[in-house]
């Protein structure tokens, strides 16, 4: 049986798992310390997925997987919400059959006001991934992506 990071490397156009960093937009996170095993997808070079909305990047390592969607800016929740949403259905197609350990949505962004925060914590803004809701988990841009994994 194939792991998350065979999987997802069948899976979609080699190019698109050639990522040497993550950085959309004026925001960036930085890979340092992120497990040896590991694939970070540019959702953005896959042609064979034709979703409109839909994340910047998924990462996976054998035990997580994240979907990340990027804004320098201050996001638009509710459009940031659906990204991340389609990116997890896309995973669930993309992996089924494997055991996924940790799933999370990660929205990267420069600045978040308070009432987008309170947005964020609405159950309708969470992410369903195999029949659970899950937060998404909010990380300031220039950050290092293995704050989420701890």
């Amino acid at each position: 049986m194939d792991s998350l990071v065979e999987r997802l490397k069948k899976g979609v156009e080699a190019e698109a798992t050639i990522v040497t960093r993550l950085y959309k937009d004026g925001c960036s996170l930085s890979k340092k310390g992120l497990p040896k095993e590991n694939i970070v997808i540019d959702l953005d070079k896959i042609h064979s997925i034709l979703q409109e909305k839909r994340a910047d990047y998924l990462f996976a390592s054998d035990d997580w997987i994240l979907a990340i969607e990027m804004k320098k800016n201050r996001p638009n929740i509710k459009f940031s919400a659906q990204q991340l949403q389609a990116t997890a259905k896309m995973i669930e197609n993309l992996t089924h059959g494997v055991k996924v350990e940790n799933f999370r949505p990660v929205l990267a962004s420069g600045s978040l006001h308070k009432k987008q925060k309170l947005r964020l914590s609405n159950h309708s803004n969470h992410i369903q991934f195999r029949g659970k809701p899950y937060r998404i988990e909010v990380i300031k841009c220039g950050s290092q992506l293995r704050q989420i994994l701890s």
